[in-house]
């Protein structure tokens, strides 16, 4: 691991504030340093990371409040279709809350749904609460408009980062359609904070694993925390389009020029070398 993958991986936490919220696996940093040196350390480290979140959130009525009328607001969602109750108002409803996330689709999607609706819940949270939630996500907006602008910053790694994310994206909501429009934005919207923040389980799992290829510099895991984000970003206009698949169909498109990039790059970069 190089050294800059060593200083992303050393980084401690710090304790969760009043306006911080442990559903944000985008923005909570790992545990320990230990538990940073792979994969599956760093999954564990996130889990009980939260697991602590979740019980600090418990006890403070100003963050629990949001998150309890967003819950029974699902349910009750969930309960009407379920009773033959399902109006316009109610589907609108229903597609703005992402209230059907984790219902629908198989095994995974089931998961990423669920995942998904405790973003949002942070959203709602972090929004109310923290004050300076919504700056860091215009913050977010910002720099990716600045490096999708430098030509330096479009390669394979930020190609491959969009594709990842368009799949992703595809597999949480099981299909891109527009009732799951909101989903997008949430993980839009997440991506945006994280890459202000420069932090975070998805920029930390990135670095850990160009780490391993010998690839990891902040140059690179800025241009595919920003292919991530765009990912996302371009995931909420297909969701207009008539595709169930979109982000599958898209995702893999994105994936496979970025490694046909990756090859003209390295061939071109070799070729530089031998002059």
């Amino acid at each position: 691991m190089n050294h800059f993958a060593k200083s992303i991986a050393s980084e401690t936490i710090t304790p969760l504030s009043g306006g911080e919220f442990a559903l944000s696996q985008e923005l909570i940093p790992i545990s320990t340093s230990e538990d940073s040196k792979n994969v599956i350390g760093m999954i564990i480290g996130s889990v009980k990371h939260t697991v602590a979140g979740f019980k600090k959130v418990s006890k403070n009525k100003k963050q629990l409040i949001p998150v309890l009328i967003l819950a029974i607001t699902w349910a009750v969602l969930t309960f009407l279709p379920a009773i033959g109750i399902n109006p316009l108002p109610v589907k609108i409803l229903s597609y703005l809350t992402f209230a059907r996330g984790g219902l629908d689709g198989n095994v995974l999607n089931k998961i990423g749904g669920v995942l998904v609706k405790g973003l949002f819940a942070y959203l709602l949270s972090s929004s109310i609460i923290n004050k300076g939630s919504t700056a860091k996500i215009k913050d977010g907006f910002s720099l990716l408009k600045n490096n999708i602008n430098s030509k330096k910053f479009i390669n394979s790694v930020l190609l491959f980062g969009l594709g990842l994310a368009l799949f992703a994206y595809n597999l949480v909501v099981a299909n891109t359609t527009l009732q799951n429009i909101t989903a997008g934005i949430v993980c839009f919207a997440i991506s945006l904070k994280a890459l202000t923040t420069g932090n975070g389980f998805i920029f930390k799992l990135f670095t850990l694993i160009l780490s391993k290829i010998k690839f990891a510099n902040s140059a690179e895991v800025n241009k595919l925390m920003t292919g991530w984000t765009l990912g996302f970003g371009l995931g909420v206009l297909i969701s207009f389009l008539p595709i169930s698949s979109g982000g599958y169909l898209f995702g893999c498109l994105a994936i496979i020029v970025a490694v046909i990039m990756f090859i003209v790059e390295k061939s071109k970069q070799r070729g530089k070398e031998h002059e």
